[in-house]
């Protein structure tokens, strides 16, 4: 894992415990699904993420950081 992926993945994980991984979500009127889908993951991955009971990990997680980071840019 490279630096700018190590940053990314902080990021989500923060976002995720924060709720503003949530926040970003439905504000771009997405669904966990729809998240999952880009992402890489099950849909009960990215619940799990949002609840604050599994934090982002590994490959999908960095996806997950650039994903939101996506959704921000957009709002």
């Amino acid at each position: 894992m490279n630096e700018r992926d190590a940053v990314l993945l902080v990021e989500a994980r923060s976002k995720s415990k924060s709720g503003k991984a949530r926040q970003s979500r439905e504000a771009s009127n997405l669904s966990r699904g729809e998240v999952a889908a880009v992402v890489g993951v099950q849909e009960s991955t990215v619940f799990r993420w949002e609840a604050g009971s599994r934090a982002p990990r590994g490959v999908p997680g960095v996806r997950y950081g650039r994903f939101l980071r996506l959704l921000e840019a957009q709002q």
